[in-house]
């Protein structure tokens, strides 16, 4: 199903959803003005997921790109994938393209599911001591119907990884009466040819002494199109007023560094983001809506509710630009399925257990040059009524 909404819904100015039901439902074209929404619904395979798109013309139209395309997450089928083995003789983390695994020094071996490609295979050891751990990038692995094993893997044959100054500008309180936050902080590097990047090393932010020790990859060991970046994330689980639901909260900022620069030595730190404050949930009419709290500074925000059933998942997902916000005086986002053709098959049932989470995106540049990506989340599970 694919239905679009040029302009925004209120009582006083009510605009209906136009539903396209003829032509080619994998590229749908029309116009908008302003304020402008997108709805699709596909069987992912998983389950169903309805996903909603809230934007603003200015969100995409420039002077060089008249006629924008919204990517959508129904994609067509995944590609075909390859049972990759190995053997990791010192045991730790090794990673393909956007597979990943972690072997141990007394269970070396290791199988990764990844398609059709030449990538980069990064491996970082796991010594009990960090300042002993080493790295080894393998570039140029292809994988393919007649090479699906990688062989041994020894980072011996690799560096050794670099201590970090990273600092954290605005840490929790170590104080349990004030704060339960818990801070961890990751080093990844994204080489080219990979899908998502590889972990280097990880660790748990020390909230008395306001430090951490983190490793990363010397240069010598990189290629100007390798970026290396840090991540520091805060999970916390605060309790539901009312006892009824299950709450998590996580934030997190991630910078890309290199050996030597201000945010490798601390002098340029890292804030996270705040949190996402309890929003006000409600039932409209049978469909779910919610009263956002005052958020961080975002491009979008992310608002999920999905019901598992079995091996499937029901799902519904709006994503709100800022600039939807700002044209519009949007105060409570609604899961809107009263669209003419909705199936019931595709609706979650609110009388049953499911979850709902909010979460919001924030990318920093200057002068054009990426700086940073902030996330906020906040995430709740909704038991079913208890019955009698």
């Amino acid at each position: 199903m694919v239905a679009y909404r040029d302009g925004f819904d209120t009582a006083g100015n009510p605009v209906g959803w136009t539903v396209v039901t003829t032509g080619d439902l994998k590229a749908v074209t029309f116009m908008a003005h302003d304020a402008y929404s997108v709805t699709v619904v596909c069987d992912t395979g998983r389950g169903i997921l309805t996903w909603q798109s809230l934007r603003a013309v200015a969100d995409d139209v420039t002077d060089t790109v008249k006629e924008p395309v919204i990517d959508t997450p129904c994609t067509s089928a995944p590609p075909v994938r390859r049972q990759v083995t190995g053997t990791f003789t010192q045991g730790g983390s090794v990673q393909l393209d956007d597979a990943d695994a972690k072997p141990t020094s007394a269970s070396p071996d290791f199988t990764l599911s990844v398609p059709d490609g030449t990538f980069d295979l990064v491996a970082s050891t796991d010594l009990a001591d960090p300042a002993m751990n080493q790295t080894l990038i393998r570039r140029g692995v292809t994988v393919s119907s007649t090479s699906t094993t990688v062989g041994t893997v020894d980072a011996s044959g690799g560096l050794a990884q670099a201590a970090l100054s990273l600092s954290l500008d605005n840490p929790p309180s170590d104080d349990p009466m004030k704060s339960t936050e818990i801070v961890t902080a990751t080093v990844d590097v994204k080489t080219k040819p990979n899908a998502t990047p590889a972990r280097v090393s990880q660790a748990t932010y020390n909230l008395t002494d306001k430090a951490i020790k983190l490793y990363g990859l010397p240069s010598a060991m990189l290629l100007p199109t390798d970026t290396q970046s840090a991540t520091f994330s805060g999970s916390d689980n605060p309790k539901d007023p009312n006892k009824i639901t299950t709450i998590a909260t996580n934030r997190s900022i991630t910078k890309p560094f290199v050996i030597g620069d201000d945010t490798e030595t601390g002098k340029a730190g890292f804030s996270l983001p705040s949190k996402i404050a309890i929003p006000g949930w409600r039932m409209d009419a049978g469909r779910l809506s919610v009263a956002l709290p005052t958020l961080p500074t975002l491009d979008t925000v992310s608002i999920v509710t999905s019901q598992q059933s079995g091996a499937n998942t029901t799902t519904y997902e709006i994503d709100i630009t800022q600039g939807y916000f700002d044209s519009t005086a949007l105060a409570r986002p609604v899961f809107d399925t009263s669209i003419t053709g909705f199936k019931p098959e595709w609706k979650i049932n609110f009388n049953l257990g499911y979850d709902r989470e909010v979460t919001t995106e924030h990318d920093t540049f200057d002068d054009g040059v990426f700086v940073s990506h902030e996330t906020s989340q906040f995430f709740e599970n909704v038991p079913a009524p208890k019955t009698p």
